[in-house]
């Protein structure tokens, strides 16, 4: 029961060490890939919003298209972990 634990921490730290890098080296839509598998594989995945605010913080400008809102990859994280958390729920393979 350790083991199983720990190995789920190190693989979860490995996914968020991924797309820390992929946040910093890697296009945008890449990072939105996998955050997306992420946000699906993991439970609670709730780093996905962090992941948001470092590229926000990082590449974010205000858009005219957006009205100046310059949370656009944070808000759509949060969206994307909110609504998979959900779907989560009455899928019978995940354990939420």
């Amino acid at each position: 029961m350790k083991d199983d634990i720990f190995y789920k921490f190190i693989f979860r730290f490995t996914g968020d060490l991924i797309i820390f890098f992929s946040v910093l080296f890697c296009p945008w839509w890449i990072t939105v890939a996998l955050v997306f598998f992420a946000v699906i594989f993991f439970n609670n995945f709730i780093e996905a919003f962090f992941a948001g605010l470092l590229i926000d913080a990082l590449y974010g400008t205000p858009d005219s298209l957006l009205f100046g809102f310059r949370l656009f990859f944070s808000f759509a994280f949060f969206v994307l972990w909110l609504f998979a958390t959900l779907i989560k729920r009455k899928v019978r393979i995940f354990e939420v």
